[in-house]
């Protein structure tokens, strides 16, 4: 196991034991556990929303500090939970009563994708990412789900893209529009910012808004 800490393009690396940021892999910084990453991630302060403890052997993030906006979220669907418990019905069959309890298998259970189906999904994306069309290698590929799993999204191949790590995790659990709509508000406010006293920006501006309406 890899375990690493990273924004997605940059790894964090110790140089006279002082933390410092490095874009090749090789070179980051690979943590014993899990636990040891998660110590260093709660020690970074204004970074906590951009870097996160991902583990390079399974491809997966195993931890990140949440947005504020996931924050009330998750607090939004506690609180309709609690709200339902208590409104619930009781429906559970009375001692008298033969009825079979059948289980309900979950929808929104991540699954790891077979090398088959992940290359069947790199082939129909011409081996480019479906979100920002970077050309990629097959080992670097990851799975996204089109419709979030969270939102009722299934594990079915018409419901998987083939996409780029940093537009993978940029996603996160947002729908297609959602997401082209971040992307775009990202990029206008910061040409904005940077560019606000040129010319070919304001020409440009103007061009992109008209395309938008």
């Amino acid at each position: 196991m890899a375990i690493v800490i990273t924004d997605g393009i940059h790894y964090l690396k110790f140089v006279d034991g002082e933390l410092a940021t490095t874009r090749k892999l090789e070179l980051a910084y690979r943590f014993d556990s899990a636990s040891d990453a998660i110590n260093i991630m709660k020690n970074l302060s204004g970074r906590k929303a951009e870097y996160y403890v991902y583990d390079t052997n399974t491809d997966y993030i195993l931890w990140r500090a949440m947005t504020e906006e996931e924050v009330e979220a998750r607090r939004e669907a506690r609180r309709r939970k609690r709200h339902k418990q208590d409104n619930i019905i009781d429906l559970e069959p009375k001692a008298n009563e033969n009825i079979p309890r059948v289980q309900i298998p979950s929808k929104g259970i991540r699954k790891k994708f077979s090398p088959d189906v992940r290359k069947l999904l790199y082939i129909h994306a011409g081996g480019r990412c479906e979100l920002c069309g970077k050309e990629m290698a097959l080992e670097d590929v990851t799975i996204d789900h089109i419709k979030p799993l969270a939102m009722g999204g299934t594990n079915d191949v018409s419901n998987l893209a083939c996409t780029c790590f940093g537009c993978n995790h940029l996603k996160g659990s947002a729908v297609p529009e959602s997401f082209f709509q971040r992307v775009n508000d990202i990029f206008m406010f910061q040409m904005e910012k940077k560019m606000k006293h040129s010319l070919k920006w304001k020409l440009a501006k103007r061009l992109l808004m008209s395309m938008n309406e």
